[in-house]
C-alpha cells in the first residue's frame, strides 16, 4: 500500500509537467518571435493642399459660391488650392510669385496681401456671363479711421470655372458709404488676349 501511495506521488508530477508542456506547445510564439508586417509606405506629399480644386470647384459654379470656397481656403490656409484659383497670366500670380512662393508670400504676408484677406463683400457685378467683379471693404467700421479699403476682384470663367485674374484696391473717404462700393471708384480693367478671343468665340 505504502509503495502505491509513493507511485502515485511519483506520477503526479509528472502528469503535471506533461500537462504544462502540452499548453506551452500550444501556446502563441512570443511576440519579439513574431514577424513584423512591413510598414505602408507613405502618403505622397502634396504641397500643402487640402483640398482637390476639380473636386470642390465645378464649371458651372455660381461667382458667389467660388468665392465662398475661395474664403474658406483662406481661413484654412490652404494657400495651394488658392493659387489654382488664379489664372495663369494673370496680374495676381504675378504679384505673389510661382507655385512654390506662393504659399511663403501669403503666410508670411511679405508683400501686401490683396485679396486674401476676408472682408465683407458689397456686391457682386457682371459684366456678361463670363465676367464678374466681386466688391468688398475692410476697415469701415473702426470709427477711428478716416478711410476705409474697397477692393475689386475680377473674376472671368474658363473652361475648368471661374478663376481670379487680378485684385485691386483703394482707400476711400468715410463720408462714401460702403453701399456705394463699385465699378466707378476703381480703374479701368485689362482683360488678357484669351479672354478676349474666347469671348468673341462665344459671341459669333
Amino acid at each position: 500500500m505504502a509503495e502505491k501511495r509513493k507511485k502515485r506521488r511519483r506520477e503526479i508530477p509528472e502528469a503535471v509537467r506533461a500537462l504544462q508542456e502540452a499548453k506551452q506547445a500550444q501556446a502563441p510564439a512570443p511576440a519579439a518571435a513574431v514577424e513584423e508586417a512591413p510598414a505602408a509606405p507613405a502618403k505622397p506629399a502634396n504641397r500643402g493642399q487640402f483640398q482637390s480644386v476639380e473636386a470642390v470647384i465645378a464649371p458651372d459654379m455660381r461667382a458667389y459660391d467660388f468665392m465662398r470656397e475661395w474664403w474658406k481656403a483662406r481661413q484654412r490656409g490652404d494657400y495651394d488650392f488658392m493659387f489654382a484659383l488664379s489664372t495663369e497670366d494673370g496680374p495676381l500670380r504675378e504679384h505673389f510669385g510661382d507655385r512654390e512662393a506662393f504659399p511663403e508670400v501669403c503666410k508670411r504676408k511679405m508683400r501686401p496681401v490683396s485679396g486674401i484677406e476676408v472682408g465683407e463683400l458689397r456686391r457682386i457685378r457682371f459684366e456678361g456671363a463670363d465676367e464678374a467683379h466681386v466688391f468688398q471693404v475692410y476697415g469701415h467700421t473702426e470709427r477711428e479711421n478716416r478711410k476705409y479699403t474697397a477692393e475689386r476682384l475680377l473674376l472671368l470663367a474658363t473652361d475648368a470655372g471661374w478663376r481670379i485674374h487680378a485684385v485691386d484696391q483703394v482707400e476711400l473717404e468715410r463720408s462714401i458709404p460702403v453701399t456705394d462700393v463699385g465699378a466707378t471708384h476703381f480703374g479701368p480693367v485689362t482683360l488678357p488676349a484669351w479672354f478676349t478671343d474666347r469671348r468673341a468665340a462665344t459671341k459669333a
